[in-house]
């Protein structure tokens, strides 16, 4: 090649552009994104010198490369660029529209060690869209070259996107397709016979967008990511991009952190270090665990978490509740409502020590009274025993009145930590709702707040109670915590039958999964209850003088129905009697 020549090349930006494009890089913007050093944006450029020769510049400062079109051939070979210059063989083509006749040709301009060439065949004509040249340099780096078809022969240049994908003839008659980074992961899946179909678009992580999938539209795919962060972003990326297309494939994610690969290892790495057979075992595990990534594979992971146990709802002290509310499933609102004496806040405190005794972690802030007041009642309630409310009781028993409390110590001790007591000022909902984060993220799986009207009123209820229902739902579902919120109906209600009888605004009763009102009644009454004593089918009497509504059970069955319960004054517990069918006559 003349020095003539060679200065001409140096000064034309076409030619360096070529050899960067050839190289891996990519125009985006106004830059380059580099082909020589991992990059997400692009971070090079070209530019004009003193003298008129064209380079180009890496800003990066992990990779800072600066030269014209021979330092980046000689960097793309592995080569030093004055050992580059004096081989006779021509070095890779400067003309963009220089064509060759075959592939052959290509190879054997380009320098390195010829591996292998992928040919992106097109189902209708059989015939290259585009050549994928895989080529190892002598410092053992792959490098690979794009070449496309024109009339004569080809070009050392990428065909105009999009690009197609690999391995399309066998994509058109297949239901389930791997997406895989690379053609040799394709080889080595297609290689075990195992009747899977692998593809992957050109040009590797980083260039998803460039190629064309819709011939995967409507099928089943799985994502099968390099063992890395670019390869798992690059998946992300197809994703995406799959999820346009129409119909919309059913897209499933293959767990590669379940596999025990190296840094960057990917499923060419597991054919080579296996047998085929074993091999084939893998491939087949990992696309029956893959998971979905669609609403069906949510609705999976459900039943899964539900099959596991790790997707049960906490049960209340009463069966029939628990049974027909399934109110304390993991990411659920519930309120819990009723009059002042309807006994809501003994019903929650003995639900809460009830769990407590189980190892269930369950938590409340109490807006009314300190957490001494609740603690006390919770003894009473531990001690079967109203008599230790009574000021005048306790001044006449007192030694028996302190034996309570000493053989209750460790419950007393340990059940106190979970009462948090009103502030000298009312919470705000933010505030709340920041507590309700703090205590589901230390692990708190029943979480419950009473009342929730006693908190600082808001200049906006019907802007502030969603946005704080919101909040905290969005805590929940994260943590898998449930929260009960204690309620009263709105001043003057006189029905339990309506959602528009409670106190709040109407983000309560709409974005909360269980309602349950508590109706306490002047006095006793006889009903006729279903599921008394754990017969479900037996119908018996039974003394009332509470009703616990069921207004809503968005995750149980009983929804409208009624439960009777009697509240013993003297123990301050309540006693479940079943569902209620109709009055006694």
């Amino acid at each position: 090649m003349m020095p003539e020549l060679k200065d001409q090349i140096r000064m034309d930006r076409d030619a360096l552009v070529e050899a960067l494009e050839l190289a891996g890089a990519v125009q985006r913007g106004g830059g380059f994104v580099c082909p020589f050093h991992d990059d997400h944006s692009p971070s090079g450029g070209v530019y004009s010198d003193a003298d008129g020769i064209w380079r180009y510049k890496c800003h990066s400062d992990s990779c800072a490369f600066n030269g014209d079109i021979y330092d980046v051939r000689a960097k793309v070979a592995g080569r030093d660029v004055g050992e580059l210059l004096k081989e006779t063989r021509p070095l890779p083509p400067v003309e963009p529209q220089r064509i060759y006749k075959d592939e052959d040709a290509i190879i054997q301009t380009l320098p390195g060690t010829h591996e292998e060439t992928y040919s992106y065949a097109n189902p209708a004509t059989r015939k290259p869209d585009l050549l994928v040249f895989r080529f190892l340099n002598r410092d053992g780096k792959k490098q690979f070259w794009q070449a496309s078809p024109v009339e004569g022969g080809f070009i050392l240049k990428a065909p105009a996107k999009p690009w197609p994908i690999y391995n399309r003839a066998r994509i058109k008659d297949a239901k389930r397709v791997i997406v895989v980074e690379g053609e040799k992961c394709v080889h080595a899946i297609h290689d075990l016979n195992c009747g899977e179909v692998a593809t992957t678009s050109p040009a590797g992580a980083g260039k998803a967008a460039y190629a064309d999938w819709t011939p995967l539209a409507g099928k089943n795919v799985y994502l099968w990511p390099d063992n890395d962060e670019p390869g798992k972003a690059h998946m992300r990326e197809v994703m995406q991009l799959l999820e346009r297309l129409t119909p919309k494939p059913a897209i499933f994610q293959i767990d590669i952190d379940k596999m025990n690969l190296g840094e960057k290892e990917d499923v060419a790495d597991i054919c080579e270090e296996r047998t085929d057979v074993d091999a084939g075992l893998v491939v087949y595990s990992a696309m029956t665990s893959a998971k979905s990534t669609g609403a069906a594979g949510d609705v999976r992971e459900l039943i899964e978490a539900t099959i596991d146990g790790t997707r049960q709802a906490i049960d209340w002290p009463w069966p029939v509740l628990a049974k027909l509310t399934k109110a304390l499933l993991p990411g659920t609102v519930t309120l819990l409502c009723g009059s002042p004496g309807a006994t809501k806040s003994f019903a929650l405190l003995e639900a809460l020590a009830y769990w407590h005794d189980r190892g269930i972690p369950a938590v409340v802030y109490e807006l009314e009274e300190d957490r001494k007041f609740h603690l006390y009642r919770a003894l009473a309630q531990r001690a079967e025993n109203s008599n230790l409310l009574d000021d005048e009781w306790v001044r006449k028993n007192g030694p028996a009145s302190l034996h309570s409390v000493e053989a209750s110590q460790r419950f007393l001790d340990t059940f106190g930590r979970k009462i948090w007591e009103a502030p000298n000022k009312p919470p705000s909902l933010a505030m709340l709702s920041e507590w309700v984060q703090e205590r589901a993220e230390e692990g708190a799986r029943v979480i419950a707040i009473d009342p929730i009207t006693a908190a600082e009123p808001e200049k906006s209820p019907w802007i502030a109670d969603p946005m704080f229902l919101y909040a905290v739902k969005n805590t929940l579902v994260k943590t898998g915590a449930s929260l009960i919120l204690v309620t009263h109906p709105k001043k003057g209600a006189g029905t339990v039958n309506t959602l528009d009888e409670l106190a709040g605004g109407a983000g309560y009763p709409r974005l909360t999964q269980t309602i349950i009102w508590i109706e306490a009644h002047g006095k006793p009454k006889t009903v006729i209850v279903k599921c008394k004593g754990g017969h479900p089918q037996d119908e018996v009497a039974a003394r009332v003088n509470r009703t616990f509504h069921l207004l809503k059970t968005r995750n149980g069955v009983g929804q409208g129905g009624a439960i009777g319960f009697y509240f013993n004054g003297e123990t301050l517990k309540s006693i479940e009697q079943g569902g209620i069918v109709r009055a006694d006559k």
